[in-house]
């Protein structure tokens, strides 16, 4: 029996080794991430708190903010599409 623990032992750690590989695997069929972008450029000559209010309801639809182009007061935001 005592000559059976090796065994048992490494067939216990090479199953969970398998295991955990396969779930770390990304899915063959899964589809690559899709993404939506929008571009929202200030009008005033410097930013404008009252901006606030418009980025936070395209952070509630979903938009992140992913860029800003301060010379040309620009703010470009990103989405997934679902």
């Amino acid at each position: 029996m005592k000559k059976n623990i090796p065994v048992i032992l490494a067939l216990a750690i090479a199953l969970s080794l398998a295991v955990y590989s396969f779930k770390a695997s990304p899915s063959v069929a899964s589809s690559p991430e899709r993404w939506e972008y929008t571009c929202f450029q200030d009008k005033a000559s410097q930013f404008d708190e009252s901006l606030i209010p418009d980025f936070n309801r395209l952070g509630e639809e979903g938009w992140e903010l992913v860029a800003v182009a301060p010379a040309f007061k620009a703010y470009w935001f990103k989405r997934k599409i679902k």
